[in-house]
């Protein structure tokens, strides 16, 4: 027996003759009614899902589920043939059946044959299932609106969500991003203190190029290649326009009003706006 407070993913058991997979489970305290269980569930033998909420503690029959290997085979119509690997008897399955593994499946792929009182009632998939990529795109530098993502193409036809190359070999991108930030600043303080003793330093020096470079980062956004390097392009023909007209003074005026501009109608800057495109 298996009590509802038990009650978890994956959890099998028997109520009113139906036999019963927990697909999600949720445990709700109450002040004075005690805690209430609420589940979705799924009928193993008609594959119907359905939610239902039970008292806490209340108690049902665990069920005992046979797994056996076996080896896919080929698809005829809608049947799929699998052999058992024990006994090597070819066993053919319903299509409907397959759902949820049949994108995953190739022939020669290794599964698990489900049985419930000597009835075929799924079929389950090892943990890790190796299957080759035939089509992917790649990836670019700061799209964080994917999540670290990008969809593949596997052999089967099925098209999953991968993480990058270097998130796939589990190199922290966040970490090398945050290292090579500051070893670009160390790098740039190392020079100005070996250029500083051949000028004259006041406290204002650089602060044109500073203003100029931080208003190029917040035009462009995050991607260096997608929206810095196009922004400071855009900004040098502004400025320059701008003081070949008017002056100096206009040039930096100009700068002002693009910033102005592209925040009020691009807040995440030129890369942001170009990646929503993409995805």
């Amino acid at each position: 027996m298996i009590s509802t407070s038990d009650f978890r993913n994956g959890t099998m058991f028997e109520m009113d003759g139906q036999l019963l997979s927990v697909v999600n489970v949720e445990h709700i305290k109450l002040a004075r009614a005690g805690a209430v269980i609420k589940a979705k569930l799924r009928n193993l033998l008609t594959g119907s899902i359905f939610e239902q909420s039970f008292r806490s503690g209340e108690k049902y029959r665990t069920v005992r589920i046979d797994k056996s290997e076996a080896s896919y085979l080929y698809a005829d119509g809608n049947h799929h043939y699998f052999m058992d690997t024990q006994t090597y008897d070819q066993v053919p399955i319903d299509e409907d059946m397959l759902e949820s593994v049949l994108p995953l499946l190739k022939e020669g792929s290794t599964a698990f044959l489900l049985r419930y009182q000597d009835r075929l009632i799924g079929v389950e998939l090892p943990i890790i299932v190796e299957l080759n990529v035939v089509q992917t795109d790649p990836g670019f530098k700061g799209d964080t609106v994917s999540g670290g993502t990008k969809p593949a193409k596997l052999e089967t036809g099925a098209t999953i969500q991968v993480p990058h190359m270097a998130a796939a070999l589990g190199v922290d991108t966040r970490l090398v991003y945050s290292l090579t930030f500051a070893c670009g600043a160390g790098l740039a303080g190392l020079a100005g203190g070996l250029y500083a003793p051949t000028m004259t330093l006041v406290p204002t020096m650089g602060a044109t190029f500073i203003m100029e470079a931080f208003v190029t980062v917040v035009i462009g956004g995050a991607d260096v290649f997608l929206g810095t390097a196009p922004a400071g392009g855009v900004l040098a023909v502004v400025k320059s326009a701008m003081t070949s007209w008017q002056g100096q003074l206009f040039g930096q005026i100009g700068l002002l009003v693009a910033v102005i501009i592209v925040v009020r109608v691009l807040p995440k800057g030129i890369s942001g706006f170009l990646l929503r495109e993409r995805t």
